[in-house]
């Protein structure tokens, strides 16, 4: 693109320290050409990547509205570039997620100081990585997805076995989230069982009150219909046998 000389823009931020690989916007520029970062085909018209409708078309002049006048502001509304092809390159690069990439890449913080330099291979990493902090300093080196300092044999096993251990670890936790959300608690598996415990004693009484009641009814029921005494002394109480009208042998 060429940047409208007319048009506002901040490119001059005070935290810039490299402007050739820092970013920048502006209100207004002109489409030049339209390349694919992936593949190097070229393209008569392609869409912004944060809003589908906004159309950058080769000869064309493209324009923001609302353009954010504030100069400090790395990210805010405008037309977002960079001076150098490979800066923009692997902006492009990072919207896809490098996929499908092979290279080496390096990256930079929106300042212009360096932030990565590495290689990718069918779109992840490949070998070691180094990184920076924003302020320049050293951040350590990389691999696979494990940062640590140092590059040695040693530094790579134990990249390696702090992956194996991080995999592990998410395992675990999802297996314990599933059994909490599966497995009721100790004191719902306590009232679970009390209450079928409730249950089996009261349906045990209610059996064994109706077998005591078909008893008595069954006692009553013999008992009626038989001879029966006041209640006086003992010794006058008349004999059973004499009740019943019966001779007592013997």
């Amino acid at each position: 693109m060429e940047i409208d000389p007319n048009g506002s823009n901040n490119m001059e931020r005070s935290d810039v320290v490299d402007r050739d690989h820092a970013k920048f916007r502006c209100r207004s520029a002109r489409v030049v050409g339209i390349e694919n970062a992936l593949t190097g085909e070229t393209a008569e018209m392609a869409t912004s990547s944060h809003d589908g409708q906004f159309c950058y078309r080769v000869g064309e002049m493209v324009e923001e509205p609302n353009y954010c006048a504030e100069i400090e502001k790395v990210c805010g509304e405008g037309i977002h570039f960079y001076l150098t092809w490979e800066s923009a390159k692997v902006y492009a690069l990072q919207l896809i997620g490098f996929k499908g990439y092979t290279g080496e890449i390096k990256g930079w913080h929106d300042n212009g100081q360096r932030l990565s330099h590495g290689w990718f291979k069918d779109g992840k990493f490949d070998g070691e990585w180094e990184k920076w902090h924003e302020n320049g300093n050293m951040d350590g080196t990389r691999m696979g997805k494990c940062w640590r300092m140092g590059a040695s044999r040693m530094g790579k096993r134990l990249g390696k076995g702090l992956r194996v251990m991080n995999n592990v670890l998410f395992w675990i936790y999802k297996l314990r989230k599933i059994l909490l959300t599966h497995t009721p608690s100790a004191k719902q598996f306590q009232r679970n069982q009390t209450q079928k415990f409730s249950k089996k004693i009261k349906h045990k009484n209610s059996s064994q009150t109706q077998k005591l009641n078909q008893i008595i009814k069954r006692y009553v029921d013999s008992v009626q219909g038989m001879p029966r005494w006041d209640v006086g002394e003992v010794g006058n109480r008349p004999k059973r046998s004499e009740q019943l009208g019966t001779e007592r042998c013997g």
